[in-house]
C-alpha cells in the first residue's frame, strides 16, 4: 500500500495516495514514515490542519528524523499563516507563525512575516520591538521603512526621519522611503510658516512650539534651529538659545550665510545673558559669558565695555581698564567708554588715597578729570589728596570747581571746613 501510494504521488494523485496511506496506518499505526507521507499528501491538497497533525504524530513516533521533520513542519505552519493572513484571519496567522518560530526561531523570513501580521493587528508596540530586534542583525531598507512608520505612529518624528534616510542610504530607489521623506519635508516647512506668522503676531511661546515640530520633523535644516534660538533669546531663555545656535553651527559650512547668522545670534545671546547676570549681581558669570562672546567676535565694542563693567564691579581694575581701552580703539570718540575709563582711574585714586599714597592718588584723580572733567566727585577726591599734601591753594581750586559743578555735594561742605577754617 505504501509503495502504491508513493507511485501515485508521483503523478500527483494525492487524494488516492492519502487513502492508501490511511489504510496502511490502520494496519501499522506505529510507523512514523507513514504519517509523514500522509502529511505531505495533505499539504499538497492544502489541508494544512491535517498535514500539521500528521507531522506532529510522525515526530512523536520518531526521534531520529525529528530535526528534519520539524523543519518541514515549521515551513507548513509558515505557509498556513500566509493563507490565514490572506483570508484576514490575522490572529490565526500570528498563532501559526509563532508555531513556525517555535521550531526555527532565527529564520528571518518567518520573523518578517510575523512583523506584517502584528502590523495588521495594530499591535504596534510588539511590532516595533520585533523590528528593532531584527535590525540588530539584519540591515534591511524595508525594515527601516517599517520602523519609520511605527515611530511616526508613536510620535517619534525625529527617529522616523533618521530611519527613512537610513533606508535610502541602503536602497536609494526605495519609493516608500522617498515618499515619507517628502511628507516630512513638507510638514516641517508648513510648521515653519505657521511659526513665522505666530512670531510676527507676538505669540512667541506658540511660535517656539511650532518651530520645534519643524526641527523634530527635519533636524538637518539649520535655519529652523537658528530661528528657534532667536525666539528663545527674545524670551530670555538664554541657555536653550545658546544650545540651538551651537547645534546650528555644526550643521552647515563656515562660509554659508546660515553659519554667519547663527554665529552672530550666538554672540548676541552671550552678551544678553551677561547683561542679565550683571543686573542680578552675578559678575563672575557675566565675565565668563562675555569671554565666549569676545572669543567669537573681537570687533564689537559693546562686548568689551560690558566685560569691563563686570571686571570693575569685582575690583579687577586693570582688566577693566584694558577692556575699556580696547573698546575705545574700536570707537575713539565714544563718550560712554571715555567716561568708564575715568571711573577706573578714579577708583585707582581711591585705593592709593586709602593706602596714604597721596601723590599717586592725585595723579590718578588728575587722569580721571582729564578723561571727564564734568564729575564734581573727581575734584573733591583730588582736593582731599592735595589737602593731605598741604597743597592748599590747589585744593581750594578743586573745591571751588566741584561746588560749581554740583553745589549740593555734601562732602564739599566738610572739605570747606578744613580748607577755610576761619
Amino acid at each position: 500500500l505504501v509503495g502504491e501510494a508513493c507511485e501515485i504521488m508521483k503523478i500527483e494523485n494525492f487524494i488516492g495516495a492519502r487513502a492508501k496511506l490511511s489504510r496502511a496506518i490502520q494496519m501499522k499505526s506505529d510507523n512514523a514514515n507513514y504519517y509523514m507521507l500522509r502529511g505531505e499528501c495533505c499539504l499538497q491538497l492544502c489541508d494544512f490542519k491535517e498535514s500539521i497533525l500528521n507531522y506532529n504524530h510522525a515526530i512523536f513516533l520518531s526521534s531520529e528524523s525529528a530535526h528534519e521533520w520539524e523543519a518541514r513542519l515549521s515551513y507548513i505552519h509558515y505557509l498556513y499563516s500566509q493563507i490565514l493572513y490572506d483570508e484576514h484571519d490575522f490572529q490565526g496567522a500570528i498563532d501559526q507563525i509563532n508555531l513556525a518560530l517555535h521550531y526555527r526561531a532565527n529564520r528571518f523570513s518567518y520573523q518578517s512575516r510575523k512583523i506584517a501580521y502584528l502590523y495588521a493587528l495594530k499591535q504596534n508596540k510588539a511590532c516595533l520591538e520585533l523590528v528593532e530586534e531584527l535590525l540588530q542583525n539584519h540591515e534591511e531598507a524595508e525594515l527601516y521603512v517599517l520602523r519609520a512608520r511605527l515611530n511616526k505612529l508613536f510620535g517619534h518624528i525625529t527617529k522616523c526621519f533618521y530611519d527613512v534616510h537610513k533606508a535610502l542610504e541602503l536602497n536609494p530607489e526605495n519609493r516608500q522611503a522617498s515618499r515619507i521623506v517628502d511628507e516630512l519635508n513638507r510638514s516641517a516647512e508648513e510648521c515653519r510658516t505657521v511659526a513665522v506668522n505666530l512670531a510676527l503676531s507676538g505669540n512667541l511661546p506658540e511660535a517656539i512650539n511650532k518651530i520645534t515640530v519643524s526641527i523634530d520633523t527635519n533636524p538637518t535644516v539649520a535655519e529652523y534651529t537658528v530661528f528657534r534660538g532667536t525666539l528663545l533669546r527674545q524670551q530670555g531663555q538664554f541657555d536653550e538659545a545658546i544650545d540651538d545656535f551651537m547645534k546650528a553651527l555644526t550643521k552647515v559650512n563656515e562660509d554659508s550665510k546660515t553659519y554667519q547668522d547663527a554665529l552672530r545670534q550666538l554672540v548676541l545671546t552671550y552678551n544678553d545673558f551677561a547683561v542679565e547676570c550683571y543686573s542680578k549681581g552675578y559678575y563672575e558669570e557675566a565675565i565668563s559669558l562675555l569671554d565666549q562672546a569676545i572669543k567669537r567676535e573681537r570687533n564689537e565694542k559693546g562686548f568689551y565695555t560690558n566685560r569691563g563693567d563686570s571686571f570693575r564691579m569685582v575690583g579687577y581694575l586693570s582688566f577693566a581698564l584694558a577692556d575699556y581701552q580696547q573698546a575705545l580703539e574700536l570707537d575713539p570718540h565714544d563718550w560712554v567708554i571715555i567716561s568708564r575709563i575715568s571711573l577706573v582711574h578714579h577708583q585707582y585714586g581711591i585705593k592709593e588715597y586709602t593706602n596714604k599714597r597721596y601723590a599717586e592718588a592725585e595723579k590718578c584723580f588728575t587722569t580721571a578729570i582729564t578723561c571727564n572733567a564734568k564729575i564734581a566727585q573727581y575734584y573733591i577726591s583730588r582736593a582731599w589728596s592735595r589737602f593731605m599734601q598741604k597743597h592748599l591753594p590747589a585744593a581750594r581750586a578743586d573745591l571751588l570747581r566741584a561746588m560749581y559743578l554740583d553745589s549740593s555735594i555734601e562732602e564739599g561742605v566738610m572739605l570747606a571746613a578744613r580748607l577755610y577754617p576761619n
